[in-house]
């Protein structure tokens, strides 16, 4: 069996990781609160992902190994609330939900 990578154990466990802690946390609080849409809970994890991704680089450059985890879940994090505040000051969530919505009807079983 051939051994993975190291970039691909770097990924793995000091990003994705604490991605997926942070966006359970912030969606199992957010359910706490109200409802939360499928919008809502797509666009968590589109966001997370893609700025846990872009910020990788940087913070393996710039901080020590111990510190990586938290500080890709906190980068996560600001960028998903950074994300939040443009998608509701534009009111792409009114645009999202549409979206959404027309495919889950569209792709639903007929009854």
């Amino acid at each position: 069996m051939q051994s993975i990578p190291q970039e691909i154990k770097d990924f793995l466990i000091k990003i994705i990781i604490p991605y997926v802690v942070a966006i359970s946390i912030k969606l199992a609080m957010k359910t706490r609160k109200g409802k939360v849409s499928v919008f809502n809970a797509i666009s968590s994890v589109i966001i997370g992902v893609g700025s846990a991704y872009l910020s990788a680089n940087w913070v393996m450059n710039n901080f020590d190994d111990n510190h990586i985890p938290i500080v890709i879940a906190c980068v996560t994090i600001v960028g998903e609330k950074v994300a939040y505040w443009l998608i509701y000051k534009f009111n792409f969530d009114v645009v999202g939900d549409a979206f959404i919505n027309y495919l889950i009807n569209k792709y639903k079983p007929k009854e």
